[in-house]
């Protein structure tokens, strides 16, 4: 049975959410998360597969046991999530680190366009700050062949991103990517213009290439 959880991994549904329990050689992990998963290996559920739960929660050990059994690393065009873009959002190092291990498809965009790259630079949602570091986490990624000047469906590009969030480090780690400060947005709108505009004089300076 395609549902059924692999060896090394239990898991216990509830009224509020499930439970994991998975267990190694190096010992053992338990998470446990909201109610909407969705347990198809083949990827066409609705709502996100249990690989990317365990990605978006940094739950690596769970995540290890999901894909030797067989979960997919990658997303698919019927479903709109990624394991690896659930944990660059959420800036989980280790997690980006085992699934690149694995070989994913960098280019791979979610609805509106992001990529596991553009989703380290802009961190999760709702404002809030990811677990870890956003410029480990994307350097990573452009480690291993992430394109540095892919746009969501806005336009924006990871530098852009960048800028916006006034991130100095993670300017730096782009612009040393050789990111086009002048590229524009589909509002005309370029990293340079933006910095500029909101007189962040410290980041102009980066993307002029005087930086200190």
């Amino acid at each position: 049975d395609g549902n059924n959880p692999p060896d090394g991994l239990v898991i216990a549904a509830g009224a509020t959410g499930i439970t994991f329990w998975a267990w190694g050689e190096d010992g053992g992990e338990v998470v446990t998360f909201g109610s909407g998963y969705g347990a198809d290996k083949d990827g066409c559920v609705h709502g996100d597969s249990l690989a990317s739960f365990a990605a978006k929660r940094g739950a690596v050990d769970i995540l290890k046991v999901l894909i030797e059994a067989g979960y997919q690393v990658d997303g698919t065009q019927c479903r709109g999530d990624s394991p690896l873009y659930e944990a660059a959002e959420q800036g989980h190092v280790e997690v980006v680190r085992f699934l690149l291990a694995h070989k994913p498809d960098l280019r791979f965009k979610v609805g509106n366009g992001s990529t596991a790259l553009l989703a380290s630079v802009h961190g999760p949602i709702l404002g809030t700050e990811p677990a870890g570091s956003k410029t480990k986490t994307a350097g990573l990624l452009l480690d291993a062949g992430a394109q540095v000047e892919v746009e969501n469906e806005f336009g924006h590009t990871p530098l852009l991103l960048a800028v916006r969030s006034a991130d100095a480090p993670l300017v730096r780690l782009l612009v040393a990517h050789k990111a086009d400060p002048a590229r524009k947005n589909k509002d005309g709108l370029s990293p340079l213009d933006l910095a500029r505009k909101e007189r962040l004089d410290f980041i102009v300076a980066i993307l002029e290439g005087k930086d200190l």
